[in-house]
């Protein structure tokens, strides 16, 4: 569960930047990346 909240930071953090017009030289899609990776991938394929 501690994954799936640390994904959805990420994720969050990543909008909010991308929306506002911080692109800080394109180093805000390591967000997106880290949601990505963060994301339980395994838990949400038995569903």
């Amino acid at each position: 569960m501690k994954r799936l909240f640390a994904s959805a930071a990420c994720l969050s953090a990543w909008l909010l930047l991308l929306f506002s017009g911080y692109s800080l030289a394109g180093a805000v899609h390591l967000l997106l990346a880290a949601a990505l990776f963060l994301f339980p991938w395994k838990a949400a394929s038995r569903s």
